[in-house]
């Protein structure tokens, strides 16, 4: 590649780009539909399902659902008669920690907080 011109070593990463962007689409695709669904029983006070859901799409590579477990393992999660997840912090941090090298600033703030306070 290096023997082609500019132009045409230019065309070909942008071909490699392209390609390589068209293949991660279904996955994010994907990881919204399983926010979706997470939202939508964490609406309907379905906790536990939301979080499997949540966690499905942050394994796919969604920082807003990363984000999301963060929260709920920073706060803790309660529903009137049962507590669904404890308040964690090593948990908190290591979904913060995905989310934020995912570009999420919310948890990259968070993240920084919870370090900050020890």
């Amino acid at each position: 590649m290096r023997d082609l011109p500019v132009p045409a070593r230019l065309e070909a990463f942008l071909a490699t780009l392209l390609l390589i962007i068209g293949l991660m689409s279904p996955f994010a695709a994907q990881a919204m539909d399983f926010i979706d669904k997470g939202d939508e029983l964490y609406q309907r006070g379905y906790y536990e399902d939301a979080l499997a859901w949540w966690k499905e799409a942050a394994q796919a590579g969604s920082a807003n659902a990363a984000y999301r477990l963060g929260v709920a393992h920073n706060d803790g999660l309660a529903s009137d008669t049962q507590i669904i997840v404890q308040r964690d912090f090593a948990e908190a941090a290591k979904w913060y920690s995905m989310a934020a090298e995912l570009g999420d600033e919310r948890a990259q703030f968070d993240l920084g907080s919870l370090y900050d306070n020890g």
